[in-house]
């Protein structure tokens, strides 16, 4: 609907007015409440883009920097973990942009499961899907799994079981899923799509009740417990300590003698992450 003016298919010049201005005024409106814009969405598989080239997504981009220079701009493709025609396509267009100084600080790649067939294939492919998430690192950006989602149907329709035992499956294929795409060291963020009611049935972490299923359960504890840095130390005489753990934001709480004292440190992937903490100051 947004490339039609006023009911019928506009020329490109009237539709960019409309497009560009839509744009100018979403992110002038939320820039204080939204970081992450997933400018341009599918620009290889959806075929009106064919008609307008590649100007309209790096002048997309442009304008969000422009109103926002804070703003994080994503890049999404549907199908590039399993389509390597589409992951080709789609690798050279974010390149050509990306070569050209386009903004684009995110490559986004959708993973959605629908059918049985889907989720079958993914799961005998999970290689492919790593190496996959490999070609698209090449482009030298941040990967985000954009959009994942595991349909109770397919877990039903491919391991032919009752619901609530498809629930528990559904739990540790998103188990399985979230750990192949975390190791990869290019991957940042991993939407799943969505919390309740989700576009595909039976996807959501809650029931209809509101009740949490297996999945939310899993999936807290990967994160929460198992992808969570929990330790107690003592420094050496220099009051020099060191520990491998997650990136991410730690709470550390420091005893010496009678003083304490808690600190917020932020450890960063690939960095040296050396802190200097001191006490009663």
């Amino acid at each position: 609907a947004w490339i039609e003016v006023k009911g019928k298919l506009g020329q490109w010049a009237e539709v960019r007015e409309y497009l560009f201005s839509r744009i100018t005024r979403e992110v002038e409106e939320f820039k204080d409440l939204i970081q992450y814009w997933d400018v341009v969405n599918e620009p290889i598989v959806q075929p009106w883009f064919d008609s307008i080239g590649s100007d309209y997504i790096a002048e997309s981009f442009r304008i969000v920097k422009e109103t926002d220079p804070d703003a994080i701009t994503v890049l999404n493709e549907y199908g590039v973990l399993v389509n390597e025609r589409t992951r080709r396509a789609f690798i050279s267009r974010a390149r050509q942009l990306i070569n050209e100084g386009t903004p684009i600080d995110v490559i986004g790649a959708e993973a959605h499961i629908f059918t049985a067939q889907d989720l079958l294939g993914q799961l005998r492919s999970l290689e492919s899907i790593y190496l996959a998430i490999d070609e698209l690192a090449q482009l030298g950006k941040p990967i985000h799994i954009s959009e994942f989602q595991i349909p109770l149907p397919a877990v039903i329709d491919a391991f032919n079981v009752s619901i609530s035992e498809a629930e528990e499956i559904q739990a540790e294929i998103a188990r399985i899923f979230y750990k192949v795409f975390f190791s990869h060291s290019a991957v940042e963020v991993i939407t799943y799509w969505n919390f309740y009611r989700a576009w595909q049935s039976g996807s959501g972490f809650l029931r209809d009740d509101l009740s949490t299923k297996p999945i939310f359960d899993e999936l807290k504890r990967l994160i929460h417990e198992e992808w969570k840095t929990t330790v107690r130390l003592e420094t050496d005489i220099s009051g020099t300590v060191a520990f491998n753990g997650f990136a991410g934001k730690y709470e550390v709480s420091v005893e010496s003698g009678a003083l304490s004292e808690t600190f917020i440190i932020d450890v960063k992937k690939g960095e040296k992450n050396e802190f200097t903490l001191v006490l009663g100051q």
